[in-house]
């Protein structure tokens, strides 16, 4: 089974078939001398199948040292991605999500930092960390802000 990239629906026209692309098609678009540069790759996105593959990126982008990307098994909610952006790793944990009905009859989602009954998981990313012409990541840990833009570079260093 091959990960496949394909835009939001809402960035779609009505009835239009929605595209899909590999990582090979992304390098492609991008081309050669662009693709040499990128270092950070950040997948927000569902992997509920567990098909993504970070390896599967590094063939194409081999100067990335960062894939940031959602663990087998689990989907992707957009509020655990902007922690990413905007959090250091050390401070994020599961978010849980419940839904009620206002008054009024609208869906109301509420967030919280504890579970409780009909509650549902928002994970964390996970960023898997690569030193150039490695195959493998030397860590796997939870993605946040620090390894985008590192104040420590030490503490991302094998």
């Amino acid at each position: 089974m091959q990960y496949s990239y394909y835009p939001h629906k809402s960035l779609l026209a009505p009835n239009e078939p929605c595209p899909c692309f590999s990582a090979a098609d992304l390098a492609a678009v991008l081309g050669p001398k662009k693709v040499e540069g990128i270092h950070n790759i950040l997948i927000s996105a569902c992997n509920s199948d567990g098909s993504f593959n970070a390896q599967e990126l590094r063939k194409y982008f081999v100067n990335a040292t960062n894939i940031v990307h959602m663990p087998a098994g689990k989907l992707g909610y957009q509020p655990m991605f902007l922690q990413v952006l905007t959090t250091p790793s050390c401070k994020i944990k599961p978010l849980y999500e419940s839904c009620a009905k206002t008054s009024s009859g609208n869906l109301k989602f509420i967030m919280g930092t504890e579970p409780s009954a009909k509650t549902t998981q928002l994970d964390p990313y996970i960023a898997e960390l690569f030193i150039r012409n490695q195959p493998t990541p030397f860590r796997v840990q939870t993605a946040g802000r620090e390894i985008l833009a590192p104040r420590y570079p030490s503490l991302l260093t094998p």
